[in-house]
């Protein structure tokens, strides 16, 4: 039976799947970290427990995530990788 997410535990495992394999993610957060953070940020932060690749954060050596290539990456090939209802989400 599937799990809601938001009821999974903090350094709980849950499996999203990457080109239809599925992959290990722990669960390092729920719920809104911090004054800091607005609403977009409220949820269940997850982290791939295993490397992907190494990657470059950014060509150009700017320390300006926004324009930077690893943003772009992630945003396009990678998003591209998971099924699209986790896309969306």
């Amino acid at each position: 039976m599937a799990q809601r997410l938001g009821n999974v535990a903090v350094g709980g495992i849950v499996k999203l799947k990457e080109n239809g394999s599925p992959k290990n993610y722990i669960v390092v957060h729920q719920g809104l970290p911090g004054a800091m953070y607005d609403a977009s940020c409220n949820g269940a932060w997850l982290l791939r427990q295993d490397l992907l690749e190494k990657r470059e954060f950014d060509s150009e050596s700017l320390n300006d995530y926004a324009t930077s290539d690893i943003h772009a990456w992630l945003n396009s090939a990678m998003l591209e990788k998971y099924d699209s209802s986790i896309q969306s989400a």
